[in-house]
């Protein structure tokens, strides 16, 4: 006896078979053991992709394939915003009392409502950052970001729930920090010495 191929019992169970060739499957099921089993294998399968509830991925992998493959929300291209430094730590004077050498470079930017805060430390030197609305103090979650130098990409990462991001490489000399927000494209350039990173 010749058996159902398997184009034939998926489409049995999908329900693409025409009348006719359906009632030649049904009857023929009901005589070949081999084929009963095969129908009722691709049947369970339709069902359980029928009755699957499908689901968003967690945002934190989203993020991260985001992250990875460097995928850029759409910028208005007619619209970067230049961060001015509102704080510096390695500009400011030694705090009275403090003992020892500061452990980290703190760095404040902002551009319209939104301010990056920065921290440089650690060996080799990492960088950590947030960002948030200054109004309403909302982190911003979900923003590519980018550290360039030489308009040359160093590394790219996307903000988490917190509006927090890292950069685990972090060049000596002329760098920007690149945010591509919905609404516009935020820059905020500055200098890493070279006595930060030995």
């Amino acid at each position: 006896m010749r058996h159902l191929n398997t184009e034939t019992l998926i489409r049995l169970a999908e329900g693409r078979l025409s009348p006719e060739s359906k009632a030649y499957a049904d009857r023929h099921i009901e005589t070949c053991a081999t084929c009963f089993a095969g129908a009722s294998e691709w049947a369970s399968v339709m069902d359980s992709l029928t009755l699957a509830v499908l689901e968003n991925p967690p945002s934190y992998a989203t993020r991260n394939c985001v992250a990875i493959y460097q995928i850029s929300k759409p910028v208005s291209k007619l619209r970067e915003l230049f961060a001015k430094v509102l704080f510096d730590s390695s500009m400011a004077p030694a705090t009275v009392g403090v003992r020892g050498a500061v452990a980290s470079r703190q760095i404040i930017f902002r551009a319209d409502d939104v301010d990056v805060h920065l921290s440089i430390s650690g060996q080799p030197r990492v960088m950590l950052g947030q960002m948030l609305r200054r109004e309403t103090g909302r982190f911003l979650s979900g923003v590519p970001v980018h550290l360039l130098q030489d308009d040359r990409q160093i590394e790219a990462t996307i903000t988490d729930d917190l509006g927090e991001f890292r950069f685990g490489t972090v060049p000596s000399g002329d760098v920007r920090i690149q945010a591509d927000l919905q609404s516009h494209r935020m820059i905020s350039d500055f200098t890493v010495k070279v006595e930060e990173i030995h």
